[in-house]
């Protein structure tokens, strides 16, 4: 009896495992998407010659969820507060409305074994974007940015709606929208 109970607990540490492996990997990802960031993030204001001071202590790990910015790059005529928005990557879809809210989608690929991989979306609830606290004396002239991290698929904007990443695609309570690659990236100039 006891054989049989010790088997039985395996094969259930087994399957419990099994089912972690996505989890521990979204996380692993996150990790390291966020420690590119940091490398880019140095490199592009060591070459530039600006100035990047975090916020607070676990600023590279921090979430929408935050109550504050996490970091600040110093530019020589303004300043950029940046808050990280991470999102789930290539696969997820960002809506901002007018009334300062986001509505996230995001895809999900189930194998179909006569038709290949199919797509289907899940949305999620309407949340607000909320306001974050500035925490420097000179927030004065300050340019609040809400970077994504990991770049979605794709944002909407209602005041751009033809402008999609990258490149800034609107604001929201007063932030600008980037990814890394439309911020670090200078805009390019007309040719005549």
């Amino acid at each position: 009896m006891l054989e049989f109970l010790t088997g039985t607990l395996k094969v259930a540490a087994i399957i419990a495992a099994v089912c972690m492996i996505p989890t521990v990997l979204r996380f692993v990802r996150f990790i390291f998407k966020r420690l590119a960031l940091c490398v880019k993030l140095r490199r592009w204001c060591r070459k530039n010659g600006y100035s990047l001071t975090p916020a607070h202590f676990m600023w590279l790990f921090a979430t929408k969820h935050g109550k504050r910015y996490d970091f600040y790059i110093e530019l020589p005529d303004m300043v950029y507060a940046v808050k990280l928005w991470n999102t789930r990557g290539v696969t997820e879809e960002l809506t901002f409305t007018s009334d300062g809210c986001v509505q996230s989608c995001f895809y999900t690929r189930i194998p179909v074994y006569i038709m290949g991989l199919l797509w289907f979306s899940r949305d999620a609830k309407k949340q607000r974007v909320p306001r974050y606290e500035m925490t420097r004396r000179d927030a004065y002239r300050a340019t609040p940015i809400l970077l994504l991290h990991p770049a979605p698929y794709d944002v909407h904007c209602p005041d751009n709606p033809f402008l999609h990443l990258p490149g800034s695609v609107g604001q929201v309570n007063g932030m600008h929208i980037h990814s890394l690659h439309s911020l670090i990236t200078p805009p390019k100039q007309p040719q005549e």
